[in-house]
């Protein structure tokens, strides 16, 4: 007498789960019983058993599994229960189905509680996709700009072919799905090897053969209304540090606006394989956009860039603004800035500021509160200025710190060099930035003749200028040498 399987002594557990627009599928492995049973298991058991008698005889190898599929697009919705290569319909908005359900098993109300679950869910991810659609379309051109805009698409050719990630959603340049195009047709192939070595002798003037696993980088804007595919440049700001980019705006390779799409077709011979690429991507975010991380994701860029437009509004002289902000960098240099609460001035406390340390709290500067603003904006300015050639991750400080009263400074730098024969030229310096704190970054040139030299005294040193000399100069010394010729 052959001995009966005790199938009571196994639970299912879900393994894998998978939606589309048309259908919603769970796959369950079927494992001895633990405690963390998984919700309907009754039923998914009930069901496994029923099947096995039916099917096991011819799929005596078959492993303990099963997959439900619920097909969710056009009715009937009919949820389906398949056992290796066999199929059965549990349960269905037609009523024959249900019947034949209730005469099969006795648990059949768990089986109706367990459809109705999926349907709910389908429901709710058909009603977020519609909402967030309605948000994309909203959202398009309502003057909320991405200010940040790092690439989510990323190119990179290996010596064993190239390799194409897509990031659908989010702009932080590393998330990516991964997407091998290589395993298509050679022709395909040939078509992204194209488009990459053209878009890199655009960019660099030179063949991608020359250097060592080439990238190319693009973005694509969800939110703007003409949904503009950019080809971006990296800028590597600092040699020592491999993670401090830049994200530069080249060039819009395709878009919905005609204007842009001419422009590419006068740039790029192969204007075709580029618009061919554009459609095939849009294809590809509508298949695997998740839906529930687009109003997130709407959300926080408004957010963000009201909060933008509102510091701009913000008057920056303002002292509580500036005692914010120089707090904010004190912090982040390891220091601390302490107020004075007393009312009344004294010799031992004169109620301005005072600079400690973050850790101990040894003072620093100001000990008997005598620093203005000023000095403490001078101070943070002075540390940031002299970390410049640091190793440390927050040794670019320095290149958000402007000169005081920087706008006035220049415009009158500007109006006495033109009274003088002279104009200024602003130029980046050696670390790649420009018009920051004490940067020398400004050139002097002589408007008429070019070729004459003009040298005055700084102190022991003798400053030259002339047109095209590669000296600069800091907007102190241009004040200087306008103070040496009044």
């Amino acid at each position: 007498m052959e001995k009966p399987e005790i199938i009571y002594r196994y639970t299912p557990v879900q393994t894998e789960s998978d939606y589309t627009s048309e259908y919603y599928k769970h796959e369950y492995s079927i494992y001895a019983v633990t405690r963390d049973k998984p919700d309907h298991w009754e039923a998914i058991r009930a069901v496994y058993q029923y099947m096995k008698r039916l099917y096991g005889k011819n799929h005596p190898h078959y492993e303990r599994r099963l997959q439900t599929i619920l097909y969710h697009a056009e009715p009937p919705y009919s949820l389906i229960a398949k056992f290796a290569n066999e199929e059965l319909i549990i349960w269905s908005t037609e009523v024959t189905v249900q019947e034949q359900t209730k005469q099969i098993f006795t648990n059949w109300q768990q089986i109706k509680t367990y459809y109705e679950d999926l349907t709910n869910y389908c429901n709710k991810k058909k009603e977020a996709a519609e909402g967030a659609l309605q948000i994309l379309s909203n959202s398009k051109y309502c003057g909320k700009t991405i200010f940040y805009n790092p690439p989510n698409i990323r190119w990179k050719l290996y010596p064993s072919g190239l390799k194409i990630k897509e990031n659908y959603i989010y702009f932080d340049g590393k998330s990516f799905s991964f997407t091998d195009f290589l395993k298509c047709d050679k022709q395909e192939k040939r078509f992204y090897w194209d488009l990459f070595r053209c878009f890199f002798e655009y960019l660099y003037n030179d063949s991608c053969d020359n250097y060592y696993d080439p990238e190319l980088h693009f973005t694509f804007d969800y939110l703007d209304r003409d949904n503009k595919l950019i080809l971006q440049m990296k800028e590597r700001r600092f040699d020592n540090y491999y993670d401090l980019r830049a994200w530069k705006n080249v060039i819009v390779l395709w878009s919905n606006n005609p204007a842009d799409q001419e422009n590419t077709k006068r740039t790029f011979t192969n204007w075709q394989y580029i618009e061919q690429y554009y459609n095939s991507y849009i294809d590809r975010w509508k298949n695997n956009k998740d839906i529930y991380m687009i109003n997130s994701y709407v959300e926080e860029r408004i957010i963000k860039t009201e909060r933008k437009i509102k510091r701009e509004q913000n008057d920056p002289t303002n002292p509580a603004a500036r005692k914010r902000r120089a707090r904010r960098h004190l912090q982040r240099l390891g220091y601390d800035l302490h107020k004075s609460r007393k009312i009344a001035k004294t010799e031992n406390d004169r109620g301005q500021y005072q600079i400690v340390k973050l850790d101990t709290g040894e003072i620093v500067c100001g000990k008997i509160f005598d620093l203005t603003l000023d000095q403490v904006e001078q101070f943070y300015m002075d540390a940031d200025y002299a970390r410049r050639d640091s190793y440390r991750t927050d040794s670019i400080g320095f290149i958000w710190n402007k000169e005081p009263n920087f706008e006035q400074r220049k415009e009158k730098v500007q109006k006495a060099l033109q009274r003088l024969g002279y104009q200024l030229e602003v130029d980046i310096d050696d670390y790649g930035y420009k018009e920051y704190y004490n940067a020398s970054c400004y050139r002097i040139r002589l408007i008429k003749n070019k070729y004459k030299v003009k040298c005055y005294t700084d102190g022991d040193n003798n400053k030259f200028l002339s047109n095209g000399e590669s000296k600069t100069f800091t907007l102190s010394e241009v004040e200087a040498f306008i103070s040496s010729n009044n």
